[in-house]
C-alpha cells in the first residue's frame, strides 16, 4: 500500500509543480505591450541608425530578468548591437539564433494618419513604425527568453538573441557579419 500512496504523492506534487510553473500570461502580455510601445517610440531611423537607446531598453529588460546581455558598437553615432544568451544543457551544440534588427527605414510622417512613432493602441493593434518589421518580433523573442529564464527552463542548446542595427540602408559589415566575424557567437 505504501508504494501506490508514494506514487500518488509524487504525481500530485508533480501536477502542483507544473501548475505553479504556469506563466501569468496576462501579466506577460501587459509587460510585452508596454515594452513594445516604449520601443516603437524610440526613433531608430536608418540612416543614421542611432540604436543605443533601443539596445539599452532591451538590455535593461533582460538584466531585470537575470540574463546578461552584452552591447557592442557597430559604428559611430550610437550604432549599437545587443547580444543575449540563455544557456542550454549542451553548450557544444550550435545555438538557436533569434535574429532581429533595432532600426527602421525612413518614414514620411505626412503619409501616416497617426504619429508613426506614437505606438498608439487602437482596435487591438499597436500602430507605429517597426511594429511588424522588426521591433514587434524583437519583443516577442525577448519575452520568450525572459519567460523561459523565469520559469527555470533550460533548453537543450543555447538560445542566442541578436538585436542589431541592420536594415536595407545599412551595410553588412556593421551588422550580423561583424558580430559573427568577431566570434561573439561561438559555435555558430
Amino acid at each position: 500500500m505504501r508504494l501506490p500512496a508514494a506514487i500518488t504523492v509524487v504525481a500530485l506534487a508533480s501536477v502542483s509543480a507544473l501548475h505553479a510553473a504556469e506563466p501569468n500570461w496576462p501579466e506577460i502580455e501587459q509587460r510585452a505591450l508596454a515594452l513594445l510601445q516604449t520601443y516603437v517610440r524610440i526613433q531608430t531611423i536608418d540612416p543614421p541608425a542611432n540604436t543605443a537607446e533601443a539596445a539599452n531598453l532591451l538590455a535593461s529588460a533582460l538584466r531585470a530578468a537575470g540574463l546578461e546581455p552584452k552591447l557592442y558598437t557597430s559604428g559611430p553615432d550610437g550604432k549599437t548591437n545587443l547580444l543575449a544568451r540563455l544557456p542550454g544543457r549542451d553548450r557544444s551544440k550550435k545555438p538557436l539564433l533569434l535574429l532581429n534588427h533595432l532600426d527602421v527605414v525612413p518614414v514620411d510622417a505626412k503619409a501616416w494618419s497617426i504619429d508613426p512613432f506614437g505606438a498608439i493602441l487602437r482596435d487591438g493593434y499597436i500602430w507605429g513604425r517597426g511594429t511588424l518589421d522588426m521591433k514587434g518580433i524583437g519583443v516577442q523573442q525577448l519575452t520568450a527568453l525572459i519567460t523561459m529564464k523565469q520559469m527555470g527552463i533550460v533548453p537543450p542548446r543555447d538560445i542566442v538573441m541578436l538585436s542589431m542595427r541592420r536594415t536595407a540602408a545599412s551595410t553588412a559589415s556593421n551588422g550580423c557579419s561583424r558580430i559573427t566575424a568577431r566570434s561573439l557567437i561561438p559555435n555558430m
